[in-house]
């Protein structure tokens, strides 16, 4: 019998603690005796063990024989053991900590103050704002702790008064002392961060999401809500179809934020007048819509007379709307002239896209842009003739710079965090799938001096990201990946299981993607896998088919049946079904063969959402490929040379090194 300790199964940190396995029976050897720095080899291998070897204490009787395989096997069954160890103690705590799982609407009834009918619900900052919005049918009134605070409200009185506390969004630790005492046990409190959704949780209070904590989709409501979330403040980001979708299955009442809403019908007395009061507030109105032929189309005849205009009829516009009705076989209309007036003191914004032209208005400094309604019209004339119109005016110009980041949106805003709150440069963080992006902009007189920021604040972020960064102002990493392998003359092939193609279909989504992809190789099934890049079937029996070992043999196949410099390839369980205790779904092997040598890598995809995993997955895919063609050994992965594809002792290590 094989006894370990110190190493993996008792670490600096727990010095305390320790485990014990036992395993195989040793027997006499039959070659060669294992010696004890076999041993101290072979236990040390930690692989993807969150623990290292500190110290080897091996006791060996002489002559002993036993397979590295089942050493491997009671190596990772006392890393286990030593794992839950340092577990236990939390385990009670957990318990009293566990959050009440919410799923769905059935399994748990809303708070008697959610009404199925719709509330309106008011923000306000004083006591006396309270009651006069609920003179004007107001059900549901919040007021911020500072406010309340200075109402000489205390959070019983708060409840009493039928007022919900609403909290910081940012609660940092010496907040807590301030903030907490507002979760209060049956009462209602708007939150803004995690920590005080927990501490809802846990003393029996009613959160409310904030919308600072963005919710837009039906599985982040499900996640709040199983750790105690009762309703949500839908992100004003989201669209009203989205709005609509969320609504039919959400697990808990749901809030709309309102900014602003002016609803004006089609009467020019009425829109006149709210287009002089926005014009008071703002420099610049934009309308879309309210252009075309019809009698209520009175926008632009509106807009005209609040600026201080008129129209006139232009003959070249009207040209341009026959010609139009021409080519689609129909007939103009005396209506059909309306469209083709234009401002007398503005001007006309071309429309190239559409019959509308747009319009442009000015008076005492104000201004107003009228596009068409039809989207695709709209966008076009914003990108062509209205957005170079406004930066023309400004006495200042704007330049942006695009980062490319790999990794995930958390860990790279905390590396950051510092630079994101400067004024100018400003720079932002948002989140992609396995990346992100960082924008900064900078605003100057020039260009060029706006230009010269951008990249001089850049550096910073190069500083402290190193070459998480991989490209500037590019649409994905595949764009990158295509350029690097042009500029070192080499080519790529692809082996796909889960992924189906995705790695192939975003190589060619790049212009010239031909001059270094030339073989593709989608192997869902078993047999494809060995007919096409030679994979061993007995790999796939004593391994699993998702696995490092069928992973490697794909990537090195792929390879030499392309005759391509670099091949990546992927197997996983993308779900929603399949997968074990060993191989849950989300579980994906990606494998990226230069050369001799073959890099293999897990990827583990915790929400069990298929289009997310084959993602995940590709984008994975394409980093391996880009640090080899970069000349770099991709982090995080385990090599295995062509020559040892085919030894069992070597593809049984490689296994053990992802499998505890």
């Amino acid at each position: 019998m094989i006894w370990l300790s110190g190493m993996p199964i008792r670490s600096t940190a727990w010095a305390a603690l320790t485990a014990t396995t036992t395993g195989f029976t040793v027997e006499a050897a039959k070659t060669r005796a294992v010696e004890a720095s076999d041993l101290v080899e072979h236990v040390g291998r930690m692989g993807s063990s969150p623990f290292e070897a500190a110290s080897f204490d091996v006791s060996l009787d002489a002559g002993c024989g036993m397979g590295f395989s089942a050493v491997h096997k009671v190596r990772a069954a006392a890393c286990k053991a030593l794992e839950e160890a340092i577990l236990a103690p939390y385990e009670e705590r957990a318990k009293t900590l566990e959050l009440p799982a919410i799923v769905t609407s059935d399994s748990r009834p809303a708070p008697e103050h959610y009404r199925d009918e719709p509330q309106i619900c008011a923000t306000v900052t004083s006591l006396e704002a309270a009651e006069a919005a609920r003179a004007e049918g107001v059900t549901r009134i919040y007021m911020t702790t500072d406010a309340l605070d200075a109402a000489e409200l205390s959070p019983t009185d708060a409840f009493e008064q039928g007022i919900v506390p609403v909290l910081d969004e940012v609660c940092r630790a010496v907040d807590h002392v301030r903030v907490d005492p507002w979760v209060v046990a049956g009462a209602t409190v708007a939150i803004g961060n995690i920590s005080e959704l927990a501490l809802a949780a846990q003393v029996g209070a009613t959160a409310e999401i904030r919308s600072c904590l963005p919710v837009h989709n039906t599985p982040c409501m499900e996640a709040l809500a199983e750790r105690g979330a009762g309703a949500f403040w839908l992100s004003p980001e989201i669209t009203l179809d989205e709005i609509v979708s969320l609504g039919a299955a959400a697990p808990a009442a749901l809030g709309i934020t309102v900014q602003r809403e002016s609803t004006i019908g089609d009467n020019h007395d009425r829109l006149a007048d709210f287009v002089n009061e926005a014009k008071q507030r703002c420099d610049l109105l934009v309308f879309t819509g309210g252009l075309g032929p019809t009698a209520d189309d009175l926008t632009k005849e509106t807009v005209a007379g609040c600026y201080g205009d008129t129209l006139a009829f232009d003959p070249e516009e009207w040209q341009k709307i026959v010609d139009f009705f021409t080519r689609t076989g129909r007939k103009t209309t005396p209506n059909n002239r309306k469209q083709a007036m234009v401002p007398v003191n503005g001007h006309k914004i071309i429309n190239n896209h559409g019959t509308a032209p747009g319009a442009w208005f000015e008076q005492d400094g104000h201004c107003a842009v009228l596009m068409p309604g039809v989207p695709h019209e709209m966008k076009a004339m914003w990108e062509e003739s209205v957005c170079p119109l406004l930066l023309a005016r400004q006495n200042c110009t704007l330049h942006s710079i695009t980062l490319r980041v790999l990794g995930g949106e958390s860990d790279i805003e905390y590396r950051v965090r510092h630079l994101l709150e400067n004024a100018n440069p400003t720079a932002a963080i948002y989140c992609k799938t396995g990346e992100c992006e960082i924008r900064i902009t900078a605003r100057a007189k020039t260009d060029s001096s706006a230009e010269k920021m951008c990249r001089a604040y850049a550096t910073k972020f190069y500083d402290l990201l190193g070459d998480a960064v991989y490209d500037e102002d590019v649409t994905g990493l595949e764009e990158t990946l295509v350029h690097t392998l042009k500029k070192k003359g080499l080519t790529i092939a692809t082996a796909e299981s889960c992924t189906g193609g995705m790695i192939a279909q975003r190589l060619t989504n790049v212009s010239g993607a031909s001059e270094v992809f030339g073989f593709g190789f989608v192997t869902y099934w078993e047999q494809a896998k060995a007919k096409m890049i030679g994979v061993d079937p007995a790999a796939i029996a004593k391994y699993n088919v998702v696995s490092a070992p069928v992973a490697a043999q794909m990537a090195l196949g792929a390879a030499e049946a392309a005759g391509a410099d670099i091949a990546v390839s992927v197997t996983g369980l993308a779900g929603p079904n399949g997968g074990d205790a060993v191989r849950p779904v989300g579980t994906v092997y990606l494998g990226a063969a230069c050369g001799e040598t073959v890099y293999v890598k897990k990827l583990f995809v915790s929400r069990p959402d298929r289009a997310l995993v084959r993602a995940r997955a590709a984008q994975a895919a394409l980093e391996l490929a880009l640090r080899l063609a970069q000349g770099k050994v991709p982090a995080g992965t385990q090599a295995l040379t062509a020559a040892q594809q085919s030894d069992d002792e070597a593809l049984a290590a490689l296994d053990e090194a992802f499998v505890r």
